[in-house]
């Protein structure tokens, strides 16, 4: 599946957001994270629920793994934080509308929000943990939970096998086409919830 090669435009466009670069530069808002945080928390809690309801389903079981899943961890992460009880973001509505949808008509396309999502975290997630620390001044895993993959022992080696997992899915030929320009939304969904996040506090 060409996932990498598909999406790398919108994943080049996503590294380049302000809000991202603001975490890369250790001066994000306290405020803007706690934001942040609380989208993530209704995203994962959609994308989760949804590979749940289908683990059965051949072409996701090898993705439902709870080990990747960040649901708890942001609820940690928002309970260290504080976070006061206020309405979604539009965006955070918009990007779990869609997880939702997915997983009534089209489940197969939930293969992308894994990608991008859980191979993110894996991958870029590293980098920004150290960048959070920084900016928050903070030691251990207070505040960085979501980065945080306890059950996961060799981080490289894991995402190798994700890798593999994704390439040795059933999806037929157009069923593959449909993830790819569902991967290129999912990186289209979370920009418009990083500009709704640096647009509000």
């Amino acid at each position: 599946m060409k996932l990498r090669t598909g999406t790398a435009a919108a994943h080049r466009e996503a590294e380049s957001a302000a809000f991202v670069k603001a975490i890369f530069d250790a001066t994000v808002e306290r405020a803007q994270y706690v934001r942040f945080l609380e989208a993530l928390k209704a995203v994962y809690g959609a994308l989760e629920a949804a590979l749940e309801r289908h683990r059965g389903d051949p072409r996701l079981a090898p993705l439902a793994l709870p080990a990747v899943y960040r649901s708890e961890a942001l609820a940690a992460d928002l309970a260290f934080y504080g976070s006061p009880a206020r309405p979604a973001l539009e965006a955070t509505g918009r990007y779990v509308r869609q997880l939702e949808q997915l997983a009534s008509a089209a489940p197969h396309r939930l293969v992308a929000h894994a990608y991008t999502r859980y191979l993110g975290d894996l991958s870029g997630g590293q980098a920004l943990k150290k960048c959070i620390q920084r900016a928050f001044t903070l030691e251990g895993q207070s505040g960085v939970a979501f980065y945080e993959f306890g059950a996961i022992s060799d981080l490289n080696a894991f995402k190798g096998q994700y890798r593999a997992a994704l390439d040795a899915l059933p999806l037929s030929e157009a069923e593959q086409g449909d993830v790819v320009a569902e991967a290129v939304l999912a990186f289209e969904l979370n920009g418009a919830l990083t500009r709704e996040v640096s647009a509000r506090t």
